[in-house]
């Protein structure tokens, strides 16, 4: 399924978990991870694998292709520095070894990206 997903429910008024449908939180962290690993890429799955380690008191909202995710991460301590950490330990999961961080950019344009891994 292609479009912006939130794993956390759909909240009324066409946000989905605190962002709006373009997928865009506000003020918030952004990430890329994509699929270099052997076999088909379901980034559906991965993104849910993904989501189930981050704090649950963070929210976002998510893109998700078959080979690349976006997340943006928002909510309390979820600086650039602590997502990143949480996403590659996250990645650290023998469950998510074929999917990978990918830069996107700095704080002045919205994004961050985990540390490079």
């Amino acid at each position: 399924m292609n479009g912006v997903n939130g794993m956390n429910g759909v909240s009324g008024g066409g946000r989905v978990n605190g962002g709006d449908r373009s997928g865009v939180l506000r003020r918030e962290v952004r990430v890329e991870v994509e699929h270099r690993g052997p076999g088909p890429p379901d980034g559906e799955i991965a993104v849910v694998r993904l989501l189930a380690r981050m704090p649950s008191t963070w929210r976002y909202a998510h893109r998700a292709t078959p080979g690349r995710l976006t997340l943006w991460v928002g909510g309390p301590g979820a600086t650039p520095r602590r997502v990143g950490e949480v996403v590659v330990a996250a990645l650290g999961d023998p469950a998510l070894a074929a999917w990978r961080d990918v830069p996107v950019g700095d704080a002045s344009d919205g994004g961050a990206s985990a540390p490079a891994g």
